[in-house]
């Protein structure tokens, strides 16, 4: 069961405070006691200030609350009791957060005070992973230029009408599943493979064709990035349109786009690959 512990109205005046940017009822309460300061509300959340300063990307009650000792790297979660032993459920830093809901200027803020953008919450996420979901190519680009591992994998799931249940996996499926076409060109421009799958043995393409049934500049763009990848790696192209395995999940219209990239796209592409690639024949 859940420990539970009793929230003081001062702490949650302030965190009322930071999600509001009321800077002046901020600023009252760190002339007191600061020693609650990193304290966490009792929602499902468990979010304390700076989170919900990080999240609404109100920057001046961010700066406040970091002057004033606030963790910067402060995880939420929450503590559970099992047969007497306490494990902790990590939730997400204020920079996760900052990424999440694209505010890049509270990211940058966060990251100038020192925030570490490799921690991972629950399930492996991380601030890259927020950011590929958030789409701020800003906040996507101050990441990898702090060498953050673009590969890592996420184990968290997610339901969708088109893909069924389906993993997160790498910040490029998260950028892939959401259509966020500019964040996927900067993952790659960084060297992120589009290759990469995990246990469900789906690539961002899949995600693609899935999801960006309008957009077939996109799709085809990530689609040559793809196969140029397969290319190097002397694999053949996996475009089997009757493998059941990868589009069994999928709706009708989806599963019928997913063929069609098969059958045509991904064919004219390879054609044009292996043309730059033997130029003379």
């Amino acid at each position: 069961m859940n420990r539970k512990t009793e929230i003081s109205e001062r702490v949650l005046a302030l965190i009322k405070a930071a999600r509001d940017g009321d800077e002046d009822s901020v600023f009252q309460w760190l002339r007191g006691c600061r020693n609650e300061i990193d304290t966490c509300d009792d929602t499902h959340d468990k979010y304390n200030a700076l989170h919900y300063a990080a999240e609404k990307g109100h920057l001046g009650v961010l700066k406040m609350l970091l002057l004033a000792g606030a963790d910067v790297n402060y995880r939420s979660g929450d503590r559970i009791e099992d047969e007497g032993e306490i494990t902790f459920q990590p939730g997400h830093t204020p920079l996760i957060l900052a990424a999440r809901y694209s505010r890049p200027e509270a990211a940058e803020l966060l990251l100038s005070a020192n925030a570490d953008p490799h921690i991972r919450s629950e399930q492996s996420w991380t601030a890259l992973h927020a950011a590929a979901v958030g789409g701020n190519l800003a906040v996507v680009e101050n990441l990898l230029s702090m060498k953050v591992d673009h590969s890592v994998m996420s184990y968290g799931r997610h339901f969708d009408e088109e893909l069924g249940w389906y993993f997160f996996n790498t910040p490029m499926h998260a950028a892939a599943a959401n259509g966020k076409s500019d964040i996927v060109a900067c993952l790659l421009k960084h060297g992120a493979s589009p290759l990469e799958c995990w246990i469900d043995k789906r690539t961002p393409i899949f995600y693609a064709a899935a999801e960006e049934l309008q957009d077939n500049e996109f799709v085809e763009s990530l689609s040559m990035a793809y196969l140029q990848a397969h290319h190097e790696a002397g694999a053949e192209p996996c475009y089997d349109p009757n493998d059941d395995d990868q589009i069994k999940c999928l709706n009708e219209e989806a599963a019928n786009y997913l063929r069609y990239w098969r059958e045509n796209i991904v064919r004219g592409l390879e054609q044009s690959v292996a043309r730059k690639a033997n130029p003379s024949s």
